[in-house]
């Protein structure tokens, strides 16, 4: 029964589109990065969200480590990024060859042309299941010109997408 409904959550989650995003951070100057799609906003007061990351993740390590992270905001223009850090490599800075990426204040890497930048301070980690959650209060925020003709890049049913009402 526990594995129908598993394989039930699974293809319901399909279903569900999310926003496509690279979690980046630095660990003793060292880039790292994952696409995730388990990002969302938490709050207003303060200005939070949360970032899901399972703890199987090469990610998952650095991130438990840092002080700071910055979500990354993808357009349909950043498929070959999206591809870029979901996949895995020996060695975490080669997925930042693709893109153009910068240093904050801080040292947190960030996409330069992404759709929006949200810095964020680590607030707490809380485990559940196979994931912890990160949730981060925002330190800044850098947003594309409004009039950028780009759409958000989508993931849903197992592929990406844009959406065609905006």
């Amino acid at each position: 029964m526990q594995l129908i409904l598993q394989d039930d959550f699974r293809h319901a989650m399909r279903r569900l589109a999310a926003s496509v995003n690279i979690v980046t951070c630095q660990k003793s100057g060292v880039w790292h990065g994952m696409t995730a799609t388990a990002v969302t906003s938490l709050c207003l007061e303060p200005p939070s969200l949360l970032v899901c990351v399972n703890r199987t993740a090469s990610f998952h390590a650095a991130l438990c480590d840092a002080e700071m992270f910055c979500v990354n905001i993808l357009g349909t223009q950043h498929l070959d990024v999206s591809n870029a850090f979901g996949r895995k490599v020996d060695n975490p800075a080669e997925k930042f060859t693709t893109g153009s990426w910068q240093a904050d204040r801080t040292g947190s890497p960030f996409l330069v042309d992404a759709q929006s930048n949200v810095f964020c301070k680590v607030a707490s980690v809380f485990s559940y299941g196979t994931h912890d959650i990160f949730v981060g209060v925002c330190e800044s925020i850098l947003t594309a010109d409004p009039d950028t003709p780009e759409l958000p890049l989508l993931y849903a049913n197992g592929r990406y997408a844009s959406p065609a009402c905006l």
